[in-house]
């Protein structure tokens, strides 16, 4: 048994089709140095070797459980992994990341440094290319890779900020007072919107609202790689199209939004995207700085809005629909 000064972790991994990496992301968390955890695998009905490779390689640890879900859906598949779990803390991880060897510890230390009213900690997201960095991906968008670092001390997190699924753990008891993930967000299939995320970003909200802390630890690190075929144009100008669908989305599951506030924000992204095709235009007629770079920021911009106004009008159709 544990106290909660050596917190025992239940660390819950959501997978499908991802054999390869996932056995990559087990190994990484079984050679963190801390003792008191146990892995939960919720596959999401794979069709490909991830059963086999996961009982081959890992049969001989009880502390690696595997479980079957029928549902393909990311927040569902998070869900069904912390609620079969036993300890005082849930921390969640990707099947395509890799932890640091200090990952588990620096969650335990942070928790029990921190107060009780410190319901969740963020760590550090670390990108790795696969091939170098293309010179006209934008900095200001790095988020979306994932990326995120907010320095090298332990700190309340940036307000402008929400910590990342990829890297995050949560005491157990914030997790029962929100419910957990919220499941018409989250990535999934069968579904005319498959590609919302943002259910990482409303738990956080929850976790706020329940007056809970959520602080930033930089030792819980978390080694994201971004391969070559997510360092195009195309797929990045598709990602931030996703986020700006993520966004209505998101404010519509915190309050149904009414058809008026549909219709500004379909005004709104309107306007936006007549005022960035403008200013596209403008750069490309007069000297910039960082030509590449700044196009494709303006690229994404409009892209993001128009994934709101896309989700705004599909949201609107449903509403008049339903009349």
């Amino acid at each position: 048994m544990s106290t909660f000064e050596n917190p025992f972790i239940s660390v819950v991994v959501p997978t499908c089709n991802r054999a390869t990496t996932l056995v990559e992301c087990i190994e990484s968390i079984i050679a963190n140095d801390y003792a008191h955890y146990e892995i939960i695998i919720v596959d999401q009905s794979s069709n490909d070797d991830t059963h086999r490779r996961i009982t081959e390689k890992f049969v001989k640890k009880s502390n690696v459980i595997y479980v079957r879900s029928n549902i393909k859906c990311s927040s569902n598949a998070r869900n069904e992994g912390w609620r079969q779990a036993k300890g005082e803390i849930i921390a969640f991880t990707d099947d395509d990341a890799t932890v640091s060897a200090g990952w588990l510890k620096a969650f335990a230390s942070a928790f029990n440094r921190e107060n009780n009213r410190v319901g969740m900690i963020g760590g550090c997201v670390i990108p790795v290319f696969d091939i170098p960095r293309p010179s006209w991906l934008p900095p200001e968008k790095d988020y979306l890779l994932p990326s995120f670092d907010a320095g090298d001390e332990m700190r309340v997190f940036p307000k402008e900020s929400l910590p990342m699924s990829v890297n995050f753990a949560l005491r157990r008891e914030a997790l029962e007072k929100t419910g957990g993930f919220d499941t018409r967000l989250g990535l999934k299939s069968n579904s005319k919107n498959p590609y919302i995320g943002g259910e990482d970003s409303f738990l956080a909200m929850r976790v706020k609202e329940e007056q809970y802390l959520i602080t930033y630890q930089p030792h819980a690190i978390v080694y994201h790689p971004i391969i070559a075929k997510r360092l195009t144009r195309s797929f990045f100008l598709k990602r931030n199209f996703r986020e700006g669908v993520t966004a209505i989305a998101l404010e519509n599951t915190r309050k149904t939004t009414s058809d008026r506030e549909l219709s500004s924000h379909i005004s709104w992204h309107r306007k936006r995207l007549l005022y960035l095709t403008l200013i596209f235009c403008k750069d490309f007629i007069l000297p910039v700085k960082n030509r590449p770079r700044r196009y494709m920021l303006r690229a994404a911009e409009m892209a993001f809005s128009a994934g709101a106004l896309h989700y705004s009008k599909y949201l609107l159709k449903q509403e008049e629909g339903n009349r």
